[in-house]
Parts: structure tokens; sequence; C-alpha cells
């Protein structure tokens, strides 16, 4: 059954869960969940609770009488009352204890984080959806064993989507169908589908009208409208083989590749930007559309499923080596939020990329405990979480191609090379300034090194009186030396021997030692040393480091110089050269340097990538990922990362077979190994379901993304087993392939229209009786009205993104828009644009009169119809006397892909008529002399942007016709 969000409980709900009727209450608010708010609920609220909460509020463990593990204990509450209130985030106890308002503050020794905070938030007012085990409902839906071993083997052993694929004979004609359809259903789709409505009592529905059949084909696999004259061309000849030779044609079009780009970038969660930034960095991402045209290209080559899969996960692991532009496929992985730096969270999203978006199989849930439904143990998923945190994204991002020639080229290289020069200007600046600081700060690095001073609570190295704080970069070197010279080194011997003395013995030593000097004076190898001390005669260990400290800054200067001599070298060389305990590398000096040194590097860097990110003539980047330093990761109880538990080797989930990573590698080649292998029969029956969600308007399955336990079975569990098969054997990973043996499909060919009978025995059309009608998507829309208006450049395209709403923009496809993730307009999310923080399947689909209002008022929408306008009209002037009928023609063939009917001309023709008059009413004078004439008022409102006086009749019929539904559907 089709399922629906939760709504907020009404108030009389409220006062019956107040009243005493919990678990009853508790059943309502978790009595349906949407696949989206039981997936909430397991990603976000439940880890939550578990990490943050059950400490001190589950089991037995019940503080202030509060339980939060089940929805009926959370609804009861505590001893203060109910703990939360479905709908209700102002009266919920719960959200003003993490708030911590009302003199409430939960937890009370870590306030939860803004986002954990707004997490709970929206949980509260969707209702306090509640999936699986402490629901209200009773046992484990699904009685799967509790040992992870067994479950692994049942799911194995009994479970759908695990079982190997196997090819399926079609069924023959099922008796009772008409000759017609059985002699023309040919395909093993066809002959599939016929079989499951011809059980279920019903019949196909005939098939679609040729002029109806090739608009739908052009969407479908263009995203394009047809021109009319290609609408006519069919419809002159609408035989199988015009048919066939068209959909050839579009499927190899650079259009059908952009098209369906566009829809894998919506499961991809791509964005031009990291979402929040931090720590000063830029939020974009400069280089994610070299992700997207990477895409395109790959469609448009047919490139094979498993190979393109491969190459998201592990192109620079690839043997041999990969072409460089097949780098930019890493952006798979690395375009999505950054979540403030939270490499847990970073690794999370890319667990559930790879695993819930290529596989269907949601181990993302497994993160704070084994999973609760799917055979995923918490080991599986930080197994997979070594293979993440084994891979980094380089500073600098390798260049996959050559900047484009001319002058631009120049310039961009030219800026670039003045951006580089400033960073290494400024570090070789930090670096002579931290180094003669340093020098100059020797006695006490000597002193660390013997009585180290406290460190606050941040801990931090003490910062001096003079302002200058130590660093403990040089003080572990420093220490380091010391402790391997000891006492007969000919430099740091003296110091190595007294340092960690008490300040009596110390005196006592340091004397003898000098005294000994003193009678013997070939014991001290180095003179300068010698003659220091023995001249100084330190007696604490502070007047020992500053004798030291003497040496030293003489050594400094005299380098190079002629006061020189072997034994000052000899100092530098073992305390201020670089690399030398005093003396960082140059490549060091970012290490060392100062707070606001730091913000400037960053400011100098942030400039680079401004550049790289909006200057023309720059070189193409890819947004790779590469290894790392590869390490497995441990458990994190709980999933948090201050309890670690057992380490777990890199591998892959072991109900997918626990291939185990190579010794040295990240492991993302095995993974893209055990993704694509012909022994794992999730990967090709997701893709096909998701091929053939977006052809139907529906899934084979009817959770998008969830081939678990959790999901739904298939409802054509045959055809989906054969189509998946042949995709893999006898199309060979063609996504082409799959296409072709969907359009071709009589079952895809049938009419929309929905039949009296269909409508009672199967109203969500499960059984593929029907073609589904479906509107179009926003790039198809906005697509559709540039090419009304004459505007869209198919030839053009690619590079850095545009702004989809600006009229400026109108001539390039809506692919090619810039996505910020952190503020997506407006007018794309009524319009039902993917969410691009999570792996999309199948974008919602909402009808609100959000979407009527932006028909009538976006200025996208009116510019159009006033180039539609201007389109129609030709040559000809719009004054009033030219042939009204002609233009009409040319509208509705612009904007429909169709010629009018005559009760579309003449109306058309009367309209304009009547709003000819209405723009050139009678003057006042007449007026008052028509004494018939009747009194009337008018209310004026103000009209939308861009339709002022000059927005003539031709153009709002224009708009009018963009408004139709027909214009913003397909049948």
């Amino acid at each position: 059954m089709p399922k629906t969000r939760l709504a907020a409980l009404p108030f009389a709900g409220i006062l019956f869960v107040v009243s005493g009727g919990l678990a009853a209450a508790a059943e309502q608010v978790s009595a349906e969940l949407s696949a989206e708010a039981a997936a909430f609920f397991e990603t976000k609220v439940r880890p939550l609770l578990v990490a943050k909460c059950h400490d001190c509020h589950a089991g037995d463990t019940t503080e202030g009488g509060l339980r939060l593990d089940s929805l009926p204990a959370l609804v009861k509450g505590g001893d203060s009352g109910p703990a939360a209130i479905a709908g209700d985030t102002a009266a919920s106890r719960l959200v003003a204890a993490v708030r911590r308002a009302d003199g409430l503050a939960m937890p009370p020794d870590e306030p939860l984080t803004a986002d954990e905070v707004a997490t709970l938030e929206a949980w509260v007012a969707r209702g306090l959806p509640w999936s699986g085990p402490g629901s209200g409902r009773g046992d484990d839906p699904l009685q799967t064993p509790q040992d992870m071993d067994s479950r692994i083997a049942n799911a194995r052993a009994t479970h759908w989507s695990f079982q190997p694929l196997v090819r399926r004979d079609p069924p023959p004609p099922p008796d009772g169908v008409e000759a017609s359809i059985a002699n023309t259903w040919n395909s093993p789709i066809d002959r599939f589908i016929l079989r499951d409505i011809a059980t279920a009592g019903q019949q196909p529905s005939i098939p679609a009208a040729p002029e109806t059949l090739v608009r739908r084909l052009w969407f479908d696999l263009t995203g394009l409208p047809p021109p009319a004259d290609e609408v006519d061309a069919y419809c002159n000849n609408p035989s199988e083989d015009a048919y066939a030779a068209l959909v050839d044609r579009l499927l190899t079009s650079r259009e059908h590749a952009q098209h369906w780009a566009r829809r894998w970038l919506d499961l991809a969660r791509y964005a031009d930007t990291m979402g929040y930034a931090f720590d000063g960095q830029e939020s974009d991402y400069p280089f994610a559309w070299t992700y997207r045209d990477w895409v395109v290209a790959a469609f448009h080559n047919d490139l094979p499923y498993d190979r393109f899969v491969s190459l998201q996960l592990a192109a620079d692991l690839i043997e041999p080596s990969v072409a460089p532009a097949d780098l930019a496929a890493l952006g798979f992985l690395t375009v999505g939020r950054t979540f403030l730096g939270n490499k847990h969270d970073i690794i999370d999203d890319r667990i559930d990329l790879v695993t819930r978006g290529l596989m269907g199989l949601t181990v993302a849930c497994a993160r704070c405990h084994d999973h609760k439904y799917e055979p995923v143990a918490t080991a599986d998923y930080y197994a997979l979480h070594g293979i993440f945190a084994s891979s980094k994204i380089p500073e600098d991002l390798p260049v996959i191609g050559d900047p484009p020639p001319g002058p631009e080229a120049d310039a961009f290289a030219a800026t670039m090379r003045e951006l580089e020069q400033k960073i290494e200007d400024h570090t070789k600046a930090v670096y002579e300034r931290a180094t003669r600081e340093a020098i100059a700060h020797a006695a006490d690095y000597l002193m660390e090194t013997s009585r180290p001073q406290p460190r606050g609570p941040d801990g931090r190295t003490p910062v001096l009186d003079d302002g200058y704080e130590l660093q403990q970069l040089l003080i572990d070197r420093l220490t380091r030396t010391i402790e391997g010279a000891g006492s007969s080194h000919p430099i740091l011997g003296l110091w190595a021997e007294v340092r960690s003395l008490g300040d009596e013995t110390f005196a006592e030593t340091l004397a003898a030692r000098l005294t000994h000097w003193e009678e013997d004076p070939a014991a001290a190898a180095n003179a300068t040393i010698h003659s220091e001390m023995l001249s100084s005669r330190p007696d604490t260990p502070r007047g020992l480091a500053e004798a030291y400290a003497r040496v030293v800054m003489r050594a400094s200067e005299a380098a190079g110089g002629s006061d020189d001599t072997p034994d000052l070298e000899a100092i530098r060389h073992t305390l201020i050269v670089p690399g030398a305990p005093l003396v960082v590398l140059p490549e060091e000096a970012m290490r060392v340097a100062r707070r606001e040194e730091r913000t400037e590097l960053r400011k100098r860097n942030r400039d680079i990538s401004r550049h790289q990110a909006t200057a023309a003539g720059g070189p193409p980047r890819a947004m790779v990922l590469e290894d790392a330093a590869v390490h497995d990761s441990r458990i994190l109880r709980r999933g948090n990362p201050g309890r670690p538990g057992d380490v777990v080797p890199r591998r892959v989930p072991t109900v997918l077979g626990g291939l185990q990573a190579a010794e040295g590698s990240s492991g993302r080649r095995e993974l893209a190994a055990m993704i694509t292998a012909p022994t794992n029969p999730l990967t090709p029956r997701l893709i096909v379901d998701w091929t053939w969600r977006h052809h139907f308007g529906r899934g084979l399955v009817e959770t998008p993304g969830d081939l678990g336990l959790r999901g739904e079975p298939p409802a054509h569990a045959e055809l989906l087993d054969d189509l998946a098969e042949r995709f893999v054997t006898e199309g060979a990973w063609s996504l082409r392939w799959l296409h072709r043996e969907m359009v071709m499909s009589r079952c895809w060919q049938q009419s929309s229209a929905l039949r009296d009978d269909l409508r009672e025995a199967d109203p969500d059309n499960l059984l593929f009786a029907r073609a589904n009608r479906r509107r179009l998507s926003w790039e198809a829309w906005r697509d559709s009205l540039a090419t009304a208006a004459g505007s869209l450049d198919l030839a053009g395209g690619g590079g850095r993104g545009m702004n989809p709403l600006s009229t400026d923009s109108l001539h390039v496809r809506s692919l090619y828009a810039r996505l910020d993730r952190q503020d997506v307009p407006g007018m794309l999310r009524i319009f039902d644009i993917a969410n691009p923080d999570t792996a999309v399947h199948a974008r919602a689909q909402t009808t609100v009169p959000q979407q009527s209002l932006a028909v009538l008022n976006s200025p996208l929408v009116v510019e159009s119809a006033r180039r539609l306008a201007a389109r129609a009209a030709g040559d000809d002037e719009l004054d009033g006397t030219q042939d009204d009928t002609q233009f009409v023609h040319r509208l509705w063939r612009a904007a429909l892909s169709r010629s009018p009917r005559e009760d579309e001309v003449s109306a058309a023709l009367a309209w304009l008529a009547a709003e000819a008059a209405a723009d050139n009413p009678v003057t006042d004078e007449v007026a008052s002399s028509d004494a018939s004439a009747p009194e009337t008022a008018v209310a004026e409102s103000p009209p939308a942007e861009g339709t002022g006086p000059d927005f003539d009749r031709y153009d709002r019929l224009a708009q009018a016709v963009l408004a139709t539904a027909e214009f913003q559907f397909v049948d």
C-alpha cells in the first residue's frame, strides 16, 4: 500500500497521551512510516539516542524514571511527565532539555551540537516516527535469528535479493488474451508483464497514439520535447522500423547522455559546494563539474556499467593506469557534504553512498550497533570505515586535461604564478621569522628539556613573557637529540649529563665537570663550548642553558663570515640547520606559524582556489580520492570516537563475501570488484530497477534503493531476475542495451488513459497495464521552456555551472546548473529537486500551489513566453493586422510539438480578439456618451515581474500555453 508521511498528532491525541492512553498513542505515532521517515530515524535519531542518552536512560538505568530506548517509554516519560509530544516541539521536555532551556540541561556534561539538537527537533516535529525495535508494535516483524552468523546464513538462503541471478523462460501468452496482443507482445518484458496482467483478470491498454508515443520517447530518452517536424515525420510513418530507428538515434545522442547523467547525479548526491565551510575554507568545489561532465561522457560512450562503477570507486588504483580524464570519476566519492570536517561523518556518507546507492543495502545503520534488520554487523561497518579512512583528498588536485588555448589561458597562468609566488614569499617569511625566534629562545627550549613548565587545560605550550610561544615540535626534537647524545657528546654532552639532576646535585656535578675541563682541556671536544663554559662558570640550569644559547647565537651570526670556525659549524649542524632541533625544514614552516600567519596563508590559498574556480583559461582538475596512510579502523562503541573498541581488518561485508583488502592498499579496488562481481546479484538488480523506475514511473521494487530485508519484494520478481541476468550476460552491462529493451517493449508503449476497470482493480498501476502519466522533472521543464523559446543551444554545455534561474542562461541545459547544497533555490525545491545531501534513487513528486504560482510569476517563464511569442511571430509585425491564425499555429508547434486542433485555433483567436479589445478600451468621452454601457469596477493586481505594458496579448497567450498541463506533463 502507498506510504504517507506522518502528520502531527491532533490536539485531542495529545490529551489522550497525557491522560493515559500511552501504548495506543505510541502505536498511532508509529503505525505507518514512509521509507524516508524510517531511514531518518534509523540513520539520524536512533544513533543519537544510543550515543548520547542511553547511558542514563535505557534498560535498567532510568535516571528520573525516564527511558529513551522505546517509543512507549518516551511517550510515557519519567517523574516529570511525558518526555515528548508528537508534532509539538514547544511542549516537549526532551526538546527543552537538549536546548538547555526552562531550567533543563541534558546531557548534563557535554551539550549536543546544533545539528544534533536540530535532528531531535525535526524528529518531534515529524511526529516521533520510530521504526523497528522499541516501536511498541511487538517483536521484530522480520523474525530473523539473533546471532549475526545465523542472520547472514538465513539472508543468503532465503531473501530474494541475495539469491543468484537466474535466466527465466518468458511465459507463453496466457489464454484469454486477445490475439492482436498475444501476437505483438513478444519481448521477454512483455511476456512476463502480460502473464501477470492476465492472471489478475485484466487486459493491457491499447498502444499510445503515435503523436503521444513520439513525444514520450523524446522526453524519456533525452529530457527534451521533440521538434514538431519530427513528430509529423513519425506520425506519417508510425512503423516498427521507424520507431526502432528513432530509438537508436536518440540513444546515441548527446542529449540522451545529458538527460540520464542528471538522473545519475541525484544518486551521486552531486552539488558544487561542500555545504557549511569550516576553518576558513571556501565552500565551493571548483572542479565538481569535471565529475558531472565525466558522467555525461561515460553515458554517451555507453561505458559498461561495471567499468562505470569501478572507475568511480577506484580509478586511481586500477591497473593498467587509466587515462587522466577518467580520474574525474572519483568525484562520485568526493562531491558530498563535508560535515564541518568531521571525518567519521564524511566516511559514513561514503559508506551509505556505496552500499545503499549502488547495492540497495543500508550498511550505514550499523555505525552504532549491529544492524537491527539487515545481516550487517558493526564490524562490517568499520571494516568499510577502514577502507575510506585509508583514503584522502590530496591538497593539489591532479590536472586531467590541457587548458584551452589562447590569451585566456596565458592570462590565467600568469595570475596563477603571481598567486603561487605570494604563498612562497609568505611561507619563506614565516620560516625566517620562526628560525630567528627559535634561535633567540634556545635557552628556553633547553630548559623545557630539563624543567618543563606546566601546560594549560588545552595542553598548549607555554607563552613566554615576550609573547613567544614555544613549539612542541621543536621541544620534542631537541629532547630526542639530547637523549641520543649522551654525556660524551662534544657539544650537548654537558647538558645531557646534568639536565635531569636536582638543583643541588646539578651545581655540584656541573662544577666538578668544569674543573675537570680545566685540568684536562682535551676532555671537551668542542673548543667554543669549552671556552664559553669556563669563562661564564654557570651554576644553575638556567645559567647553563643561557651559556649554550650564547654559543648558538654566535654560531648563527658567524655562518659564512670571516669569524666562522669548524667548532661553530659543528654547533650549527647539531642545533640550527634545517631539520635540526631548533630549526624546522622549510616545508614544515606552517607547523610553527602563528595564528595570524596561518590565517594569512589560508587567505592566499583561497585566492588560488577562487582563481581556479572562477577564472577562464585554467586546466581542468579532478576531485580525486587517493590512498593515504593505510590502516584498519577500530569499532567505535555506539559510534562514539571516545570509546574505541577492537580493530577490524579492511574488507567488504561478510554477507557479500568478506573479501579482504590487499596489503598496503586502502581496499577501494577490492570493494569495486565485489560490487561489480558477477556473483553479486544486488548491483544489477538495483540498476535495473532504477532504470525501470525512471522509464515507467514506478519501480519493480516499491522501495527505491532498498533491496534489503525491510524493502518490499518485487512485484514482478521473475521479470526483474531475468532482465538483470540478461543485462549482465546478453547486454554486457550496457545501459544503452537496457534502455532499448525497455522502450522497445509493448508494455512501455501503452496508452496512459485510465480505464474504468483498471481504476478500481489496480489504481496504483502495479500491474503496468497502462503507462503512467508523469510531470516533467525540474530540468526537463526548464529545458522545455528554453526549447520553446528557441534559446537552447544543444551544442554547448559543460564546464563550470551557471545560474539556472537567470534568463541569460536560457541557452544552457539545466544539467549544467550550479547547485549550492547549502542554498538550494526555492524554485528548484518546489519542483522537487533531489536532496543533494544523500543518494536519491527517485525524486519525490508533489503537486502544490507554489508550482502554479511559479508558472504565472517566475521571470524565467515570463521571459520564455516573450521569446516564444517572438519566435511564433517570425518576421510578422504583431500589431493586430497580421494573420493571427498563423501565429497560433506557430505557437502550438513551438511549445507543444504539434499543430493546434480547430477548436484550439478558434478559442485562441477569440481570446486574442478579446485581449485586443481590453488593451484598447474606448475613451472616457465615448463611454460617457453610451448610456447603455454598464458601470464596472476592475480590481487591478500588481503584474508579475517582467509583465509590464510591453507584455502584450501575444506574450500572454504564449505564457498561457506554457502553463498548460500538456506542456508540463507527459502522457
